[in-house]
């Protein structure tokens, strides 16, 4: 089974394949910078990463299951409204026909450390500590394994095991996706 995990990002989108047959684990960064912050730029961006997304979603075999860390909804800052147009935009256009699913920023954490509440630099130590057989060069890239790494669990497909109970509270409210096997 191939499972995608999207970390979008404006600047550095992460994305993470899991081949659940053979454990491996495949990591990308896609970056980004602004040209200008006129609207038309700003959608180009948007297209530039969902683009490039389905282009790594189509190569290869056909992924059984996207999953994508869901917005922050805590988040107030300046590039909040773009950041949620770019997840909008990548949950509407790169999955075309495939299962996708939504994975909260503190189920992320929670998986990678135990705590739903962790820094990102704890959450990439964690994910280059579980994962060796991952490239991971950036917190984008860790956040990515770990969303895909969610979505292989929930699918039935753990590529973790064994995982300490604290992180595997991490689950309690998402829904298992066996069926997506």
């Amino acid at each position: 089974m191939r499972i995608i995990g999207i970390d979008p990002s404006l600047t550095g989108t992460g994305i993470a394949t899991i081949d659940t047959a053979t454990g491996h684990i495949h990591t990308r960064t896609i970056s980004t910078t602004p040209t200008s912050k006129d609207i038309k730029n700003r959608i180009h961006r948007f297209e530039k990463i969902t683009t490039r997304i389905r282009d790594i979603i189509r190569d290869g075999d056909h992924p059984a299951l996207i999953a994508i860390e869901g917005p922050s909804y805590g988040s107030h800052s300046a590039g909040t409204w773009d950041r949620a147009g770019l997840w909008w935009h990548i949950a509407n256009h790169a999955a075309l026909g495939i299962d996708i699913i939504e994975i909260p920023p503190a189920t992320r954490c929670r998986y990678a450390t135990g705590k739903g509440n962790a820094a990102k630099d704890v959450v990439m130590i964690s994910a280059v500590r579980r994962y060796p057989a991952a490239d991971i060069t950036d917190n984008n890239q860790a956040d990515a394994v770990i969303i895909a790494a969610i979505a292989a669990r929930l699918a039935g497909h753990p590529i973790d095991d064994p995982l300490p109970k604290a992180n595997q509270t991490a689950l309690t409210k998402l829904p298992r996706l066996t069926d997506a096997a």
